[in-house]
């Protein structure tokens, strides 16, 4: 895709995070971390409804699972839709917390780094309405909302459909 494979090593992402690649780091995704992490209770049904779909639509070199000290505290990455369209997905661990500032400085250099180099002009993403601290967060990663997309979810919950523009 522009000249450039539409992928990228979890080395070249924990260095654009600015991780320090021993402690703190980003690895490949594998669908075994789902069952290695702890979930927050929010988060639980979504997951345990939809893995397996969610697991096939998952291309390698944009998902990621970020670790410290050998501990996941989030998976995340981005599922291709057409030229310039991508869809952003997080699972964060239950203790996120504990990360939360590392989390958050590695998701603005991860979404500015591969929407400049896949010359992206969207990045989309589903966040449940009731999920409030996901909400906030996505919020703080310049997403604006742009609409409220009811029985959505796999219980059909209401999600609020968020992008950012590049």
């Amino acid at each position: 895709m522009h000249g450039r494979n539409l992928m990228f090593s979890p080395k070249e992402v924990t260095e654009i995070a600015k991780l320090d690649g021993e402690r703190a780091k980003l690895i490949d995704f594998d669908p075994d971390h789902l069952n290695k992490l702890p979930v927050r209770d929010i988060d639980a049904l979504f997951i345990r409804e939809n893995s397996a779909t969610l697991m096939k639509r998952l291309p390698k070199g944009l998902t990621f699972t970020g670790t410290y000290d050998d501990q996941i505290f989030a998976m995340f990455g981005l599922v291709p839709y057409w030229k310039g369209c991508y869809e952003c997905w997080l699972i964060p661990a239950s203790d996120l917390d504990t990360h939360k500032m590392k989390m958050h400085r590695t998701s603005l250099r991860f979404f500015e780094y591969t929407a400049k180099i896949l010359r992206a002009n969207r990045y989309q993403c589903y966040v449940y309405s009731s999920n409030y601290p996901a909400i906030r967060w996505i919020e703080m990663m310049l997403f604006q909302r742009e609409g409220l997309m009811k029985k959505f979810g796999p219980n059909q919950e209401d999600f609020l459909l968020y992008a950012r523009y590049f």
